[in-house]
Parts: C-alpha cells; sequence; structure tokens
C-alpha cells in the first residue's frame, strides 16, 4: 500500500486552557459494535474524531464504507490535537495552547489492531506555530524568540526547532538558530512547514517581516510583512546549518495562516520534486495565488514552470495544500473571492490543481463535493494509493470520509462516524 507522510489536524484545533493534561481517559472496546482490523491485515486506519466533551482516537480496517461510533471504544482524551503521521508507525499529537506549552503525545497500532500509547509525553516548552515529519523526527518549530535560555543577554531573534525521536520514547532535542537578518534584508524569519528532502536536510518556507512589537506575547510570531512579493524556502540540515537558499519573485511567501499558526504550502511530488505554493495571504502583494517548482537535486526555482491558480479559481486565494499522487494536489481554498480579510476567513471550498497540465478543476456538487455553504467542518486528509481521503462534516448528517479521485475529480461519501467531527484520518502500520 502507498502512503504519504501528511499532517493532518483537528476540526478545530484546540485552543485549550492549561489544565488540559496530555493523557487519556480511557481506553476500553468493551461493547463496542465497530469493525476490527483483521489479526492477518498488516495495518489499518487512524481516525481521531471529537465531541462535545473531548476528542477519541479509533483505528478501523477501511475508511471507504460503513460507520463507526465513539460510544465503548478507542482512546479518549480531554482534548483536539493536531496530528502528524511519521513513516505509518506513529501519529504524533500536538496539543496547542494559544501562547502557553504545548503538549505532545504518540500512539502507534499494536499487533492485535488497537491504539496504544507509544513513549512518553512530551512539554512543548516554546508552543509551535509549525510542524512535519523529518527523517527520526516529528518536528516543531516556532520563530520571534528572544531566547535568553541558550542565548543570555541576546536581542535578537531565534526560531526554536524541537526534534522528538518517534522510535526513541519521543526524546526531545531542542536546537536554535538566530532569525533577525535572516537573508540580509534586514528582515527576522519565521519558518513554515517541513518537507524531508530524504539526504539529512529539510526544506522549510521562510515568512520575512519586520520585527513583532516587543511584550505582546503570544499569537503570530510575525511583525509587519515588508516585502510581500517574494518567496523564499531555506533548506537545512539536522543541526540547523543552512545549506541551500531559494528566492523567486513569481509569488508571495508560501504559507498559510490560522490564528498563530503557519500552515505547509509546499509538498513533494512522487519523483522528488518540490512544489511551493503561495495562497498570496497578504493583502498588500501584488502577485497571484499560484505554485512554482523546485527539481530534485536543484539550487534554484525552476524558472520554467509557474502557473497562477488564483486566476483559474475564478480569484479565489487558499489556505491549504496536499499531495496526492503524481501532478495532482487537493487544495482548500477561501469562500470569499479576492483578498483575505483575517485567519479565521471561511475555507470549506476545495479544487484539484494538476501540475503535470498545468489544470485546476473546482470539486463541487457535479463531482459529489457537498455544497461549501453546508460544510461545517473539515479534518485533515490522508493519500493513499492514487486517492486522498477528505474528513468532511455537514449540517444535518454524520461527519463522513469522502474519497476523492483526482483523475476522475470525483468525492465518494465513505465511512461515517457517529460523532460531532472527524479531525483526522492517517494509515499505521503494525508495530
Amino acid at each position: 500500500m502507498k502512503t504519504k507522510k501528511i499532517l493532518n489536524s483537528a476540526v478545530a484545533i484546540a485552543i485549550a486552557a492549561g489544565t488540559l493534561t496530555a493523557c487519556s481517559k480511557s481506553d476500553s472496546s468493551i461493547g463496542s459494535s465497530n469493525p476490527i482490523i483483521p489479526s492477518d491485515a498488516t495495518g489499518g486506519y487512524f481516525i481521531s474524531a471529537t465531541s462535545a466533551n473531548g476528542s477519541y482516537l479509533l483505528a478501523t480496517p477501511t475508511l471507504d464504507n460503513g460507520s463507526l461510533t465513539i460510544v465503548g471504544d478507542g482512546v479518549e482524551l480531554f482534548s483536539a490535537y493536531t496530528w502528524v503521521f511519521h513513516s505509518s508507525d506513529r501519529a504524533f499529537g500536538l496539543l496547542y495552547q494559544q501562547g502557553d506549552p504545548g503538549l505532545g503525545v504518540s500512539y502507534k497500532l499494536n499487533t492485535n489492531g488497537k491504539l496504544e500509547k507509544s513513549g512518553g509525553d512530551v512539554e512543548i516548552v516554546d508552543r509551535f506555530t509549525s510542524y512535519g515529519p523529518f527523517g527520526n523526527y516529528v518536528v516543531s518549530s516556532v520563530g520571534g524568540y528572544i531566547d535568553s535560555l541558550t542565548h543570555p543577554g541576546q536581542k535578537d531573534t531565534v526560531a526554536v526547532f524541537n526534534f522528538y525521536d518517534v522510535g526513541n520514547g519521543n526524546a526531545n532535542t531542542r536546537k536554535t538558530i538566530a532569525t533577525s537578518n535572516f537573508v540580509g534584508n534586514t528582515q527576522q524569519a519565521t519558518f513554515s512547514g517541513i518537507v524531508d528532502m530524504g539526504d539529512g536536510t529539510f526544506l522549510t518556507s521562510a515568512v520575512l517581516s519586520g520585527s513583532k512589537a516587543a511584550g505582546s506575547g503570544g499569537g503570530s510570531s510575525s511583525g509587519t510583512i515588508n516585502f510581500p512579493d517574494s518567496c523564499w524556502v531555506i533548506r537545512f540540515d539536522a543541526n540547523l546549518n543552512v545549506k541551500n537558499i531559494y528566492r523567486d519573485g513569481r509569488i508571495s511567501y508560501s504559507s498559510g495562516r490560522y490564528r498563530s499558526q503557519y500552515y505547509s504550502q509546499m509538498a513533494d511530488d512522487d519523483n522528488g520534486n518540490t512544489y511551493v505554493f503561495s495562497g498570496a495571504y497578504e493583502s498588500t502583494t501584488t502577485k497571484k495565488a499560484g505554485v512554482i517548482r523546485i527539481n530534485k537535486g536543484a539550487t534554484t526555482f525552476d524558472q520554467s514552470f509557474y502557473m497562477d491558480i488564483q486566476s483559474a479559481a475564478s480569484n479565489h486565494k487558499f489556505k491549504r495544500v496536499w499531495h496526492i499522487s503524481d501532478g495532482y494536489f487537493l487544495l482548500e481554498f477561501y469562500n470569499q473571492a479576492g483578498n483575505i480579510t483575517n485567519t479565521l476567513q471561511g475555507s470549506t471550498a476545495y479544487g484539484i490543481v494538476n501540475t503535470s497540465d498545468q489544470s485546476f478543476k473546482w470539486l463541487d456538487a457535479a463531482s459529489g463535493m457537498p455544497d461549501s455553504t453546508t460544510i461545517t467542518g473539515t479534518g485533515l486528509p490522508t493519500s493513499l494509493n492514487s486517492k486522498i481521503y477528505l474528513p468532511v462534516t455537514v449540517e444535518n448528517m454524520k461527519p463522513a470520509v469522502y474519497i476523492i479521485d483526482p483523475a476522475k475529480n470525483t468525492a465518494t461519501r465513505g465511512l461515517e462516524v457517529d460523532a460531532v467531527g472527524i479531525g483526522a484520518v492517517g494509515y499505521l502500520k503494525k508495530d
């Protein structure tokens, strides 16, 4: 089975009080009518579902059909987590706490097809605004810090990267890098997304801004965006040594925005080429929302490739991007065309970009996708066998997983869950 490393988050990332803990309340399957994962199966599907009172983790043999209930089954958590799937063997959950230290927890699928905790709980002292899988690690990052802990007396800003070794009990290694005047244009850098290059390095987008006002506390780590018409991407090694800096003026910076979070808009295709999307979030940019490319092993952007997505999508900008297979990508668009007014603006419209022929198609009623005006929540998807599985909640219906086939431009309603919403889906191999 072909799977991709993909990032998943809850229907609404929890803005939780500091009293919440990372431990589960229960782990029982007594009385459950849910289907079980067969003993001879090599893996199964992880589902994070939400109720009015908490979050539940479930394991199931299929996402294509059937139904699940959160009653009497799975692992109950006290809040909704952001889930990062690492090499199909671990689901690492990050709990965002609005400027306060975050929490981390990891789960695996045991040989009996049940979810169980893997390694210790993690306190993310530095909080986090971006995250992703890299090598043996799940990495979280945050920028805009005056870090007196490791840089006493320093007045310049730093970014903090935490490397969680999911195969070693979630052991954490904390690393920092100075970000003031990062590319030589006086601006500080905040980083968005992690794209593992497979050679001990990773790519991350640099969102360049003026310094954030001193004493302004939590929230976004960026200040005023003074140069919104450029895109910068950095290649780091595991020690945060800069191996390469990519710059292009055809698009704005590559990152989606939600509250203080920076959503990755970069992804590799099946051949190792990295597609760098920009949703053109800033109202001050003159650039259209679009995509450019870094070819595998290249040290510069490919000047022969550029796609204006905003014009193809009737002037709609987008927030999030996921690779499906080949040249196909799923994009989450803002419902309103034109400039984005704030990070909370509705974004329940979806479309498929094919970078191979630079085409775009909406996922609409003709495709089998619910109308964006009826969607009350979405989770984050997983790509499997040339399709992508997207959790969708429609008013007056149970939340369900929609199977999107990009080649046919169809969306088919699959597995239903008796819950308030489905926050994340992913595939895990048995451990």
